[in-house]
């Protein structure tokens, strides 16, 4: 029996150890708020996520396919890589709570939205809110921050009409994992 668990143990180790992932896989791992990538702060009547998008993330949203050539992803993700990228939402079950702040999405939100990595802080160099959705009760926004590698950050929202007081996201850069993908 000690022979065949000899045998058999490294295999499971390895097998278990296997950190890449499909396209759709990593995805849905980025996506997962248990993984460290997204988080949510509750400021009723508004909810608002803000969750972390590394750039292999991007560069599979770019492809929306499981089959891809190696090379083709590699370049793809090399255009993110100078990026923290961040995908912010803020959503109400009530579409009369976001009535009349498209002009604030649209032209004035930037300007209070800032990173924190160390002691620098950084204003937000990338800004796109996409169309508002009265059907999905949403407003979703892109944010792109220069690239702070291997050191925790802080999102912040300053001066919002979502709370009184500034909204910080923390993510802990280093300990998430990030995952493979596996690519053709």
């Amino acid at each position: 029996m000690k022979n065949i668990l000899i045998y058999i143990l490294p295999f499971f180790i390895l097998g278990c150890g296997n950190s890449e992932l499909k396209p759709s896989d990593f995805k849905a791992h980025v996506e997962n708020s248990e993984n460290g990538f997204v988080q949510k702060i509750d400021a009723a009547p508004y909810v608002i996520t803000c969750m972390y998008m590394p750039a292999a993330y991007m560069a599979i949203n770019h492809f929306r396919k499981n089959n891809i050539k190696e090379d083709e992803f590699h370049k793809q993700e090399k255009g993110y890589e100078e990026f923290d990228l961040y995908r912010l939402e803020i959503s109400s079950d009530d579409n009369r709570n976001l009535n009349g702040l498209e002009e604030y999405f649209g032209f004035y939100m930037q300007e209070g939205i800032f990173k924190v990595a160390g002691t620098d802080t950084l204003p937000c160099i990338v800004y796109h809110a996409e169309p508002f959705s009265t059907v999905q009760r949403r407003q979703r926004i892109e944010l792109g921050f220069s690239e702070t590698q291997g050191i925790p950050t802080q999102v912040i929202l300053k001066k919002t009409p979502f709370s009184i007081d500034d909204i910080k996201f923390s993510f802990n850069k280093p300990e998430i994992f990030i995952p493979k993908v596996k690519l053709e």
